[in-house]
Formats: structure tokens, sequence, C-alpha cells
């Protein structure tokens, strides 16, 4: 199934393959490690989970271009679970015939992450690992804010936070692709995350790790308290174990997706302080989607 394009007759046509002739039935895998089998196993055992958990709306389809895209998006609640959950809704709607390459962050490639980050079409987020697949006829899945986004305290759950990032920009110009952007909304009430994460990751100094933040959920509270009381030998093992499912196991929450209509690539000669503007204003078009996605809902869960 394929939607009909939505580019702005403004955008210049791409010097790159048609999606149809290389990720069609036999085509070549997107990455490397690219596993269709793998996306037919969390098609069959996460999905019908995923759907009853997360409840997941998405429109928008008919902005999709034919040709390949840049899908820029918010990243929220770690990102795990709304990739995921992403992932499976673009399979019902597309089957095996238009697989994505996501742009991981470094963590993203961490055993054990990368059992499965790689299998989905996940690499190494950088200029040419982007410029590949586009070139090769792939639409590319980006998420600028990456950590900063994804680990936004709760209170800015309705925000877009990138950190002045815009190094998607220039690979959507030097593949001449459109830009595409996807909203999320509800994915960031899995988790009450709590502010203070980029403190903390300075005082570690996880810098090196590309990391500008650190998750401080309040789940990970109730987990310390419980330590703290088993060690003191005031709590039973069993109930430690309660506590670390309450820190990491996922608030039943909807999740909606709305794709927005393209904006055509930054000129050849656009660079430095408009590019940077040009992202700004992205952001910012984004953010305004955003709100109204979450006005649409009675509680952050839904």
């Amino acid at each position: 199934m394929r939607t009909s394009s939505a580019r702005p007759s403004s955008t210049p046509t791409p010097t790159v393959a048609s999606p149809t002739a290389v990720a069609g039935a036999g085509g070549p895998a997107p990455t490397p490690a690219y596993s269709a089998a793998f996306v037919l196993g969390l098609r069959r055992w996460f999905w019908p989970w995923a759907r009853l958990w997360f409840r997941p709306t998405i429109s928008g389809w008919e902005h999709l271009p034919e040709t390949p895209f840049l899908c820029v998006a918010n990243h929220s609640g770690y990102g795990v679970m709304e990739i995921l959950t992403l992932l499976c809704l673009w399979a019902e709607r597309f089957g095996l015939s238009r697989p994505v390459v996501g742009l991981a962050h470094d963590i993203g490639l961490w055993w054990p992450f990368r059992l499965v980050v790689l299998r989905i079409g996940g690499v190494r987020a950088s200029s040419a690992a982007g410029l590949r697949p586009l070139a090769q006829g792939f639409p590319v899945l980006v998420f600028p804010g990456g950590d900063l986004d994804a680990l936004r305290p709760f209170r800015a759950r309705n925000q877009v936070v990138w950190g002045h990032r815009h190094g998607f920009l220039r690979t959507a110009r030097d593949a001449r692709v459109p830009v595409v952007p996807l909203v999320i909304s509800g994915s960031h009430a899995q988790y009450t995350l709590l502010p203070g994460g980029p403190l903390i990751a300075r005082l570690l100094g996880l810098r090196h790790l590309r990391l500008a933040t650190w998750p401080l959920p309040l789940g990970g509270a109730v987990l310390l308290g419980a330590l703290g009381l088993w060690l003191a030998g005031l709590l039973a093992g069993p109930w430690v174990l309660l506590a670390l499912g309450l820190a990491f196991w996922p608030n039943p929450t909807r999740i909606d997706y709305r794709f927005l209509p393209p904006e055509a690539p930054p000129g050849a000669d656009v660079e430095g302080p408009v590019l940077a503007q040009r992202a700004t204003a992205l952001r910012q078009r984004m953010e305004g989607a955003l709100g109204e996605l979450a006005a649409t809902r009675r509680t952050p869960w839904g």
C-alpha cells in the first residue's frame, strides 16, 4: 500500500532511487543487520500487548511522499516503546515493502539494546549513516533531541527539546529529500521523569558517552527507598523486585502519532545560522502540533 505524495511543488526532485525499486519483495535490506523475520516477530508477540497498553492512534499518512524522505520526530519516555509501537503501525500499513532506517543514539547500540535496534533497521546516528539509505531509496527516521528530548522532565512533556541540534537538515539538504515532521503525544506519560537529569549527567561525567542528561523517574526513588529498607533488614527481597518493576514498567498511556505536511529541504547554499533558524522554526511548528494533540487528551495518559 502506498500513500499519495504530499511533497510541496518547491521541493527539488531527489537524485535517489525509488523505494519501490529497492524495497519491494526480494529487494535488498535497508541495513546489514535488518531482519524482516524479527519485525514480523514483533508484530506477532509485542503488538497485541502494545495495542492494548498504549492504545495507539496515528494520522497524516497522506503526507508521506512516495519517494525517500527524512522523518523528524520528537522523542519521549526513554523512546523504546514509542519506536516499537510505531514500527508495528508502520508494518501494519506497508507490510515489509517499505522498511525504515532509524538513526540511533550510541546507547541504543549497547548490549542488550543492540539486539533489537540493529534488527529493526537502526544504525549509529551520523550524516553519512542517513545519506546512504536515502540514496538507496529508503525513508530515514531521526530524533534530533536524542536523550535530551527522551528524558526531559514530565512537566515538559508537551515541549520539543533539541538542544540547538540541526545536523539532520544538512542530511536532508545533501540528499535533496523532503523533511516530514512527526509529533508523538502521550509517550512521555509512560514515566514520571523528575527534573535535574542534566546536573546528574555533569556530576557523573557522562559527556564522553554522548549523554547530556540522566533519567530520574519517580519510580526510581521508590526503588532506592526499597533498597535502603532491604539493606537495613526492614523489607523482604520480593518487595524490592516489585519496586524494580515500578521503576521501569511503563504506565498505560495512549500514544498518538501525527505526520505533518512535508517541508522542502534547505537549499544547497544554506548553512550556519540560517540552517539553525530553519531548525528552530521546524521545532516550533512541531511543538505547536504537539500542543494540539495534547489538547485532545483528558489526562496526560489519554
